[in-house]
């Protein structure tokens, strides 16, 4: 496998109207600032890398596709699909376009570029982003020391990729790669893309054979076109590629390097909230112990000015007593006489009764005005309190009469006393809210 961080690869950096900026060749450690900051990172995989097959399958969900595929190529690779990612084209008439690529080495690559700062990626192979033309081969060769990799796409749609091993210091290395190519093209006319650099020589390889050929061979070596590599084909051909490599590609690399990329603005957001919470609780432990004084202050000079008398809260407290005895004095009813607590113990007691949700349980009562009349058996006055004696019985909802006390000013708290020698009472201690 090739070190993806040392070696010099071609590279096209765009805008977003896909104009070219800067090209050339850097390895991806030079390109590490770059890839931090652009959007998105296509790559173009060499076609030797890439097996395209065209297949007849049967219309299936995506789910079922995905685990059918690895049957569906098994006959047509050598080597285990489960090694492999697969990927398929859209349905077009029964037919597929797939893909197929070694996982660990795909996987590797997007590594390699995650390291360095990239984080969004599209795959594609070479040889679907060459132009499609009716009656012309497209055709790019790429050479990498004694690495030749060939790509064609034909006007069929077929589209091969090959691998070569010719001595980068044989003279006649650019007409031996010229020689393969027609025997792949049958000869039909081809447009090949090759480096800048390489344009003169290709030429020269072609008319050295055109000058040791026949007529024949003269006329089928005339319908080679040699252009230079140009990133605005590659491009365009990328943008209506059928195929992307790292589609359905399993992604926890991906996943890190989300998490990666939302690490410092986490981080931040994190110091922001502990900076906050602890400048809160700074001022609420301020505020308290400014309380804390400003009480003591009051107490203090309340103390040296009001030496014989008691504390304010005491104080408030002997006022309301005395509050009590004047409207006693003057014939005026507290909340707690017997007559208010009685007052107020009828009104609710009415409501009560009509609204028991206990009445429609009960055999032993005819209507609410019989509950009225029988439930309770005893009234007594004591300690600023009544006590209401009720039959179990006839007694209605404790929930209902706590809620109607309450709003009568009044507080219900609910006993029972079991006797045997009579039935079951229910007492019923009612107080005024103060």
């Amino acid at each position: 496998m090739h070190d993806w961080h040392l070696q010099s690869l071609p590279f096209a950096l765009l805008d977003k109207t896909d104009q070219v900026l800067r090209s050339g060749y850097e390895s991806l450690t030079a390109l590490a600032e770059h890839l931090k900051k652009v959007k998105k990172v296509y790559l173009i995989v060499a076609a030797s890398d890439v097996t395209l097959l065209r297949l007849m399958v049967p219309p299936l969900s995506p789910e079922k596709l995905k685990l059918a595929l690895p049957a569906l190529i098994e006959d047509s690779i050598i080597g285990d699909p489960a090694a492999c990612h697969i990927v398929a084209s859209a349905d077009i008439k029964g037919l597929r376009k797939i893909a197929v690529i070694d996982k660990a080495w795909l996987i590797a690559v997007v590594s390699a570029l995650q390291k360095v700062g990239a984080s969004s990626f599209h795959a594609y192979p070479l040889q679907l982003c060459l132009p499609l033309y009716e009656k012309t081969v497209s055709a790019a060769v790429s050479e990498i020391g004694d690495e030749v990799e060939i790509s064609l796409r034909k006007p069929n749609n077929e589209a091969i990729g090959i691998s070569l091993q010719i001595d980068k210091n044989n003279l006649h290395r650019e007409e031996e790669i010229y020689r393969t190519l027609g025997l792949l093209t049958s000869h039909e006319n081809c447009q090949m893309m090759v480096e800048g650099s390489k344009v003169q020589a290709y030429s020269a390889a072609i008319n050295q054979t055109t000058q040791s050929s026949d007529n024949s061979d003269s006329e089928k070596v005339s319908k080679l076109q040699i252009i230079p590599y140009d990133w605005k084909i590659l491009i365009a051909g990328m943008k209506s590629a059928e195929c992307d490599l790292i589609s359905g590609l399993s992604k926890p690399l991906y996943q890190v390097s989300r998490l990666t990329m939302w690490k410092l603005p986490l981080a931040l957001a994190a110091s922001l909230l502990v900076f906050q919470l602890i400048a809160l609780h700074s001022d609420w432990w301020r505020l308290r112990q400014e309380k804390k004084q400003l009480s003591a202050q009051l107490d203090n000079v309340y103390k040296k000015h009001f030496t014989q008398s008691a504390m304010p809260e005491v104080q408030l407290e002997k006022l309301e007593e005395k509050l009590r005895m004047l409207r006693q004095k003057t014939g005026a009813n507290a909340p707690e006489d017997f007559l208010s607590l009685l007052a107020n113990t009828s009104v609710a007691w009415k409501g009560i009764v009509l609204e028991d949700k206990n009445s429609t349980s009960r055999l032993t009562r005819a209507s609410p005005d019989y509950v009225a009349s029988h439930a309770m058996t005893a009234l007594n006055y004591h300690n600023h309190a009544l006590q209401i004696s009720l039959l179990a019985d006839l007694a209605p909802d404790t929930e209902l009469a706590k809620t109607r006390f309450a709003e009568n000013h009044l507080i219900l708290q609910r006993t029972e006393n079991i006797q045997p020698t009579r039935p079951s009472i229910v007492m019923w201690n009612v107080q005024a809210l103060k």
